[in-house]
């Protein structure tokens, strides 16, 4: 997926899910610990092995998972230096074929100038 385009002076948002959270120990925490309207921040990980893109999220000081590799967008938006506010907007946590899990956490990004 491309970038967004910027247009005005006006911060824009993006829906996005947080992915890679059926990891047990991140679930029980997110399950305990995030709610709706929380703040997450994302921080690159550029030496990923499995993706050089990579942009986790955190939930304070634990990483609750990772943007989807097709919103590469954003990793350039971080490396350009854009503030981002990450915003927890709802969770999904349903079953699919043969009982496997599917949990993310359903966020709005929107790329400040100050970060506010």
């Amino acid at each position: 997926m491309d970038r967004p385009e910027r247009s005005g002076k006006r911060p824009r948002s993006y829906p996005c899910s947080i992915v890679g959270t059926i990891n047990e120990d991140r679930a029980q925490y997110i399950r305990r610990f995030v709610q709706i309207g929380d703040r997450l921040t994302l921080y690159r990980e550029p030496d990923n092995p499995y993706d050089p893109d990579a942009v986790a999220a955190y939930h304070h000081d634990f990483k609750v998972g990772y943007i989807p590799h097709d919103r590469a967008w954003l990793c350039r938006s971080t490396d350009e230096g854009d503030d981002h506010v990450v915003t927890v907007h709802g969770f999904c946590d349903d079953e699919i074929g043969d009982g496997e899990q599917v949990f993310s956490i359903e966020i709005e990004i929107t790329i400040t100038k100050d970060g506010r």
